[in-house]
């Protein structure tokens, strides 16, 4: 378990916490519809989206630590 964090309680770390949940929620969805029809005409363009979401999903935590960092700095 880890220690509480000041960003607990900030309602934008909450929002912030909530958006990374539905990003991952979507990134594996996609990733596994992507899976599902690569023999068919859908696959690619569901890989394309998988990994756009990965990708914005990627530069959220990366927001989200940096935020954390200059907020209890």
């Amino acid at each position: 378990m880890r220690p509480p964090s000041i960003l607990d309680s900030d309602p934008l770390a909450i929002y912030l916490q909530d958006h990374l949940a539905g990003a991952t929620a979507g990134f594996e969805l996609a990733r596994r519809l992507a899976a599902n029809n690569r023999s068919n005409e859908y696959g690619r363009a569901l890989a394309a989206v998988a990994q756009q979401v990965r990708e914005d999903r990627e530069a959220l935590i990366d927001a989200m630590r940096r935020l954390a960092s200059d907020r209890t700095a």
